[in-house]
């Protein structure tokens, strides 16, 4: 199993992240089992490697976070790792096809019914009750306001 280790800047969120060039590369010599999703990768102590936070697993082929590095006796290096779906699934998500139902864009709405908004916000539905004492002065009525949604600015 070999792992080759990068330094990236890009956001957890984006699907096509930039590697660059390869800062290290090291192989793993597995004693125990070894978790897809967090692995624990052993390896030989290598200095390049804490300069590095991203790898790919050629045997698994899926690219990591390094999260941690621990320095054991004997001279090995213990990379703890979270697997990047985004990246390492790059290809399927790209090709997959999708009816998005909720979206965070203002302005954007919907003809699909979804209980957390309103099936299309421009649309106002206006409910008045009269209460039997009023407690303020003005123009004699009460009013409760209620929003939905939210994050307009």
């Amino acid at each position: 199993m070999r792992i080759i280790a990068y330094r990236i800047a890009d956001n957890n969120n984006v699907v096509d992240k930039s590697t660059g060039a390869a800062i290290a590369s090291a192989l793993v010599r597995p004693t125990a089992a070894v978790d897809m999703h967090n692995p624990a990768f052993v390896v030989d102590v290598n200095n390049a490697l804490y300069n590095c936070n991203y790898l790919y697993c050629d045997t698994f082929r899926r690219w990591y976070y390094i999260n941690n590095i621990s320095v054991s006796a004997g001279q090995t290096m213990t990379l703890h790792c979270t697997v990047d779906v985004l990246k390492s699934f790059a290809t399927e998500i790209k090709a997959l096809r999708a009816t998005v139902v909720r979206s965070e864009s203002v302005g954007a709405p919907t003809y699909i019914p979804d209980s957390q908004l309103p099936i299309n916000p421009v649309v106002v539905d206006t409910e008045s009750i009269k209460f039997a004492t009023t407690p303020f002065i003005g123009d004699g009525n009460s009013y409760i306001l209620t929003t939905l949604g939210g994050g307009i600015e």
